[in-house]
């Protein structure tokens, strides 16, 4: 009886533990749903990025992509980034790091 009270106690213990661990770590990039043009492109930021991404591959049913200043193309390469027309946005510099205007 006291083994299985030990055991229980010490299972609760390391899903604690874990979640704890998986709550403090770092986030990953979200890419963005809205799609309101505010935001530079996930392929485009760092690795380091902090802020919310548009997923320009994130494509419809039909496979047209929404670019992030609100147009739609076949292919999403072909997509403008709407971020170097705003103020406060940047552009991924040649060391990949996102750099504001």
């Amino acid at each position: 009886m006291a083994y299985q009270t030990a055991l229980k106690t010490g299972i609760i213990a390391v899903i604690l533990l874990v979640t704890v661990i998986l709550t403090t770590q770092q986030q990953p990039i979200q890419a963005s749903d809205d799609n309101d043009g505010a935001n530079p492109y996930c392929d485009k930021v760092s690795d380091n990025y902090q802020g919310t991404c548009h997923d320009r591959y994130d494509t419809d049913e039909n496979g047209i992509a929404t670019c992030n200043d609100g147009t739609h193309k076949d292919d999403p390469q072909d997509c403008k980034d709407a971020t170097n027309n705003r103020g406060g946005a940047g552009t991924r510099e040649d060391d990949g790091e996102f750099v504001a205007n």
